[in-house]
């Protein structure tokens, strides 16, 4: 199951590409169609159940995006499930059915950075709905590390274990 679907006009994919990003590296499964044609007036099976089974969708909103079919029907459903966060990424106008929930205006954000306060923000209004369902990429390289660490370990204490072995079997034959 994904934790969050994104869904955006095609002209912001490089900034929603930096998002997925830094989501990921938070721990969360992120759906988004960066692969769409443009024009295409069919969405893949596997889109329409990433949008069902998402447990929060991100409605990214551009010039683009308010007129866009799909971030519209997507947003729409999103509203209807309740599951809505709307994330203004340039100057836009929300259309007036989507006002009513919470927005996040990220049009001076540098999407490069966490450590700013709009990503806590955002990272708050997600927590409402859900929680990562992936370690985050910090803990993923700590847990890879000390992975590291203990086959290491591992194989350090074998060698010395042969070697005392070979030790033993040397002094027994220079014992006899």
């Amino acid at each position: 199951m994904t934790d969050l679907y994104i869904t955006y006009g095609l002209r912001e994919s490089m900034w929603v590409n930096k998002l997925v990003s830094l989501l990921d590296a938070e721990g969360y499964t992120v759906f988004w169609e960066h692969a769409v044609a443009p024009g295409a007036d069919v969405r893949s099976e596997e889109s329409i159940q990433a949008l069902t089974d998402a447990k929060c969708v991100l409605a990214v909103w551009s010039d683009t995006a308010v007129d866009d079919f799909w971030v519209l029907s997507d947003a729409e459903r999103a509203l209807e499930q309740k599951k809505l966060i709307s994330l203004v990424a340039k100057s836009a106008v929300i259309p007036r059915a989507f006002r009513q929930i919470e927005t996040i205006f990220t049009q001076h954000w540098d999407v490069k950075t966490k450590e700013e306060k709009v990503f806590t923000r955002l990272l708050e209004s997600i927590a409402a709905f859900t929680e990562s369902s992936q370690p985050r990429r910090s803990d993923r390289e700590q847990e890879r590390i000390a992975r590291q660490q203990r086959m290491k370990a591992e194989s350090e204490r074998r060698r010395q274990q042969v070697l005392q072995r070979e030790v033993r079997a040397q002094q027994r034959r220079t014992t006899v």
